[in-house]
Order: structure tokens, then C-alpha cells, then sequence
């Protein structure tokens, strides 16, 4: 299970830094990933610090998928009790998620300026594909590389979420993460799941839980 601390009614800045956050807010997940999870009336925020000594930040115009760059992925099955499915290992490609499941998949440019490549897939409110970093709807990254690896700051508006998940302290949603550490020659090298596995794009039933904290 993870939480998510109410970080009250101040907007945050979408920036790749941890100024908005509050000091010891990141839980290591991995000896190479830690992660935190706060929520205002803006929506969802996740913070990353990544280990990663094979920097290999996402260009457009290479013509590869998004994926093949170093990347985090999102899970979320908000309405959990009717979306966890089984499936079965022979139905790969086939969805199983239902209305309101989506999978984001946010490609590292490390640049801090301006937004990261974002796909939303699945079937969340407000459609699936490339994220416009303009948009205030969007679901929208900035990273930022340092030394040894990079930084990097998640928003999910809570108009991506369907009507009946309310934003509101005790409110759960199934959730998973991955992170994906590529070389350059866009081999991956590691991957960390919180909860699941490869399936998660597909099927939620390796779904961990999100909780929204007062």
C-alpha cells in the first residue's frame, strides 16, 4: 500500500525540483528508486530520484518508441472494485482494463524547462495519447539530470480521473509504478515494479493501493 499526504489548498510548481515538498517525503522503493505521492485541489503528484549511470533521455524525430528511453510508467485502476481482473497470460494484448483504467508512460528529457514526453493509454477520461505539456488538463512531467541520475515531478489533474473517483482523505485507487533505467543504445539494463509486473499495462489484477491521506 501506498499514501498520499494532503499537501493542502497552496498550488505546487511542476518544476523537477522538491522545493513544494516536505523534507524526508521520499521513501526509497529500490536501492535505486525513491518516490513520494502528495494531493491538492490540483490533482496527483508523484515525485521521482532515480539512480541511472547510463543516462539516455527520450529525442523526438529518432522514430523509436517512447519507451525506449529511461521512463516512468503509471497504473491506475481508480474504480478498484469493479476494474480488478484476472485475465490470463494467453490473452496477452488484449485489454482488460474498463473505463477509466489508464496507463501513463512519461519519457525523460532531463532538461527541467520545459515539459517531458507524456502517453496516456488505456481508457481514462479525456482520451489517450501524446500529452500537449501546454495544456492544463494534460497529464504533465518535468525531469531534471543531475550526477547521478535524474529527478522528476508527476501532475495527474483530477479531471483524468473518472466522476465517480471523488479527491478526498481516505479515498483509494489501485496503482502501480515502474521505472525503466536504459542504456544508449536504448538496451534496458533494470526495471522496478512497486507492485505487478509487465502485465500491468494490460491487466490490473497486480495492482497495488493508493490511498489519499488527510
Amino acid at each position: 500500500m501506498c499514501s498520499s499526504d494532503l499537501h493542502g489548498d497552496t498550488p505546487m510548481r511542476l518544476d523537477g525540483e522538491f522545493a513544494d515538498w516536505s523534507e524526508g517525503a521520499l521513501h526509497r522503493a529500490s536501492p535505486w528508486v525513491a518516490v513520494a505521492a502528495q494531493w491538492n485541489q490540483q490533482g496527483l503528484w508523484l515525485a521521482f530520484k532515480v539512480k541511472d549511470t547510463t543516462p539516455r533521455n527520450y529525442q523526438e524525430g529518432e522514430g523509436l518508441a517512447i519507451w525506449k528511453s529511461d521512463c516512468i510508467e503509471l497504473y491506475f485502476n481508480p474504480d478498484i472494485e469493479r476494474g480488478i481482473d484476472a485475465g490470463t497470460r494467453d490473452a496477452k494484448f488484449v485489454s482488460h482494463y474498463v473505463p477509466g483504467d489508464f496507463q501513463v508512460i512519461a519519457a525523460v528529457r532531463g532538461g527541467g524547462t520545459s515539459g517531458d514526453a507524456v502517453q496516456v493509454s488505456g481508457k481514462p477520461v479525456g482520451g489517450t495519447g501524446r500529452q500537449n505539456p501546454k495544456d492544463p488538463q494534460a497529464i504533465r512531467m518535468v525531469s531534471r539530470r543531475n550526477a547521478g541520475g535524474y529527478t522528476a515531478e508527476i501532475l495527474i489533474p483530477w479531471s483524468r480521473f473518472p466522476k465517480s473517483f471523488a479527491p478526498r482523505a481516505g479515498n483509494l485507487t489501485g496503482f502501480s509504478f515502474s521505472v525503466r533505467d536504459v542504456d544508449l543504445h536504448h538496451r534496458l539494463t533494470k526495471r522496478f515494479f512497486w507492485a505487478g509486473n509487465d502485465d500491468n499495462y494490460f491487466n490490473t489484477a497486480g495492482l497495488g493501493v493508493l490511498v489519499l491521506k488527510p
